[in-house]
């Protein structure tokens, strides 16, 4: 009788990290050129696609890191969602002892009832609050400039976003820093200039905020 050796798993982080330290690359270098934040990259290399917010960001920063890593994406895909399923898929519930009249009114019908009921409230529940988050606009927050009138040649835009949202001012795409905040300095033209902010989430929605600032000369008079 002729047996096949089993398939081992992979082992997507010891992967990862294994391709980029032969390349002699740096996660600081990934997240610069993905424009994927340091976190998220250093939970991939630690298998731990459970701390994205949801399934396809992970795999989303799994493709692309595999990518420039020069690595076959499937099997590190299908890894990453088995590992994924597994931790969200449901534990039994375990039932305590009841006296003899609580197992009178509770009969296994009406247990194997309620069991059902709340798995699918916390199903459809958990579904809802990841459409949800999928779906709405990306967070997003200007702290400055302040005011519209401004002097001199140049302004700091800063202000937050949301982590896995992708920040562009007036087209440049902005890394945004671990605690979600950025700042980039846009120079000024004389007279009106637009500076707009957008932050992209991953279903394409994107939240938008224009600031019209105003250059003066010093004597109060527009340039």
């Amino acid at each position: 009788m002729t047996t096949h050796p089993k398939t081992s798993p992979v082992n997507v982080g010891a992967t990862l990290q294994a391709a980029r330290v032969a390349q002699r690359r740096s996660l600081e270098e990934a997240s610069k050129e993905l424009r994927i934040p340091l976190r998220q990259l250093e939970a991939l290399e630690h298998d731990q696609p459970q701390t994205f917010s949801a399934t396809v960001y992970a795999l989303g920063a799994l493709r692309a890191y595999a990518k420039w890593l020069g690595l076959e994406e499937r099997p590190l895909e299908r890894a990453v969602a088995s590992a994924l399923r597994e931790k969200s898929r449901p534990r039994p519930l375990k039932l305590a002892t009841f006296a003899r009249w609580h197992e009178r009114v509770l009969s296994g019908s009406t247990v194997l009832t309620m069991s059902i009921a709340l798995g699918v409230l916390v199903v459809g529940g958990y579904v809802v609050w990841q459409v949800n988050s999928f779906w709405r606009l990306p967070h997003l927050t200007l702290s400055s400039p302040a005011q519209n009138v401004v002097e001199g040649d140049a302004v700091t835009v800063s202000g937050m976003s949301e982590r896995d949202a992708r920040v562009q001012i007036n087209g440049e795409t902005i890394m945004l820093r671990e605690d979600n905040s950025f700042e980039h300095t846009v120079p000024i033209e004389p007279g009106i200039t637009i500076v707009r902010v957008e932050a992209h989430g991953p279903s394409g929605r994107v939240a938008v905020q224009e600031k019209h600032l105003l250059k003066v000369r010093s004597g109060g008079t527009v340039r």
